[in-house]
């Protein structure tokens, strides 16, 4: 804490010859430690360790450097972030273990071994940086590719075995610690898109999707695109899984804003046109021309409960701009 309250100091951290190589010391030792202000701050919002104490010091040292925008890009604080986690993906260590039964890593209750994980504690921290900038309405270069790019990493080392996605042990949504970090990153993804839209929508005009939105659209059409070409990395239902929640997302754009959030009075799917076109075309881009990836849509496509009105009502339209007439 001594070591990142030093760096928290924009002067400080300006007079430093090496400011980038500083800060990379440090964000990786607090990546490793079993108490750090990161570690605190993903656990009070996500969980996964029990009895652990966010102090009034962590927090404000938090808002200091990675939920401060102009600290966060001053630092290039994600950098050391990505290179950590695909550090450990690459070092092929973790995966007998990652691809095994992931009931320890995903527990709410006691210690998870996702607490220790540099890997999620590096795309948690991302998480609640950008979330942050949401908040603050920047727009600056927040990398939120780096995502992307553990995702694909994490796809690339996931193995999909029966006797571990079908074990009784084994979580349905998420049987493997790889699988749980893919199911995260698409879950923030998704997030962190509906904060960008809440930011949007909180006046009576709603804005255009900003720098940050399309970055999110992007990176999340890229995990679809990756996933929808993956072969024995997971689960055809997993794979769908993750694919439908980008086709839900998009068709509550287009007939139900409120099936994604609290959608303010007043502002009505006509308002939204430009963000729904945006997460659209970001995936149309990736799917167009590509035979295996648009059977990969088409089934997560085809196993959209039309119970819900607003698949319904809007399933015909997707299947045309997708699919074609």
């Amino acid at each position: 804490m001594v070591h990142l309250e030093l760096l928290a100091d924009m002067a400080f951290l300006d007079s430093l010859e090496n400011r980038f190589g500083a800060v990379d010391v440090v964000v990786r030792e607090l990546l490793r430690s079993d108490s750090s202000p990161l570690l605190s701050a993903i656990v009070a919002r996500y969980g996964g360790l029990e009895h652990l104490i966010y102090s009034e010091s962590e927090r404000k040292l938090m808002e200091r450097t990675f939920e401060n925008p102009k600290w966060y890009v001053a630092a290039n604080g994600h950098y050391p972030l990505i290179i950590s986690a695909l550090e450990a993906l690459r070092s092929g260590k973790l995966d007998r273990l990652y691809n095994g039964v992931g009931r320890d890593y995903e527990a709410s209750q006691g210690i998870s071994s996702r607490s220790s994980c540099p890997i999620y504690l590096a795309v948690k921290t991302e998480v609640i940086a950008i979330d942050a900038a949401l908040g603050e309405r920047a727009e600056e270069d927040f990398y939120i590719s780096d995502l992307w790019q553990i995702f694909n990493a994490v796809l690339e080392r996931s193995t999909f075995d029966k006797s571990v996605w079908g074990n009784s042990f084994s979580n349905p949504e998420f049987p493997t610690p790889y699988a749980y970090l893919l199911y995260q990153i698409s879950a923030d993804l998704r997030a962190l898109s509906v904060n960008a839209l809440v930011s949007a929508t909180e006046s009576p005009k709603v804005d255009a999707p900003g720098r940050i939105a399309r970055a999110l659209a992007q990176s999340w059409s890229f995990c679809v695109w990756n996933i929808a070409d993956s072969q024995g990395q997971v689960s055809p239902q997993f794979r769908k899984d993750v694919i439908r929640q980008s086709l839900l997302f998009i068709l509550g754009l287009h007939c139900e804003p409120t099936e994604i959030y609290h959608c303010p009075s007043g502002i009505g799917t006509d308002d939204l046109v430009p963000w729904r076109d945006l997460f659209l075309s970001e995936l149309r881009k990736r799917i167009i021309g590509n035979p295996r990836r648009l059977e990969a849509i088409r089934e997560a496509f085809d196993s959209l409960d039309q119970g819900k009105m607003f698949v319904f009502h809007g399933r015909e339209w997707l299947e045309e701009k997708l699919f074609g007439s």
